[in-house]
């Protein structure tokens, strides 16, 4: 008969060491499934507070084949956005810095504000107004913490 722990409960053998195969740490097709279901579903650790510490600083992040936008805002708020402008897909944002008050996409100098609205479209008249009403590039949710 085998011992219980309680009533109903029937003890187990315990599980014992294991090995993975190396399969599971390099191979791309696992890692693309693993980082759609779970890397890019979950919080992500992308800066300290203090290298955003001021309005207008901001960090450009790059990781689980996203490109992400960290701003301060002038009300100490933070704000997020994917750093691809909506123009042609660029980056509009190549590297981290501070005091920033706009961004210029280098490739078609597509303008945004700190939070990643469309600000400024040279050509503007050559474009559906509707289509650029409202354009921004993406949001992303974040949170502070910790500082």
């Amino acid at each position: 008969m085998p011992a219980r722990f309680g009533p109903g409960i029937p003890s187990v053998p315990p599980i014992g060491p294991s090995t993975l195969d190396a399969d599971v740490y390099r191979d791309p097709q696992r890692y693309e499934l693993e980082r759609i279901r779970v890397l890019n579903r979950s919080w992500q650790i992308i800066c300290r507070s203090s290298q955003i510490a001021n309005p207008g600083d901001f960090h450009a992040w790059s990781g689980n084949g996203e490109n992400i936008v960290i701003t301060r805002r002038q009300d100490g708020g933070l704000a997020g956005f994917h750093n691809v402008c909506q123009h042609r897909g660029a980056r509009i944002v190549p590297e981290s810095g501070t005091g920033a008050r706009r961004f210029t996409c280098r490739w078609h100098n597509w303008a945004y504000d700190i939070e990643g609205r469309v600000t400024g479209v040279p050509d503007r008249p050559d474009f559906d107004r509707e289509t650029l009403n409202g354009l921004r590039s993406p949001a992303v949710e974040l949170d502070e913490w910790g500082g």
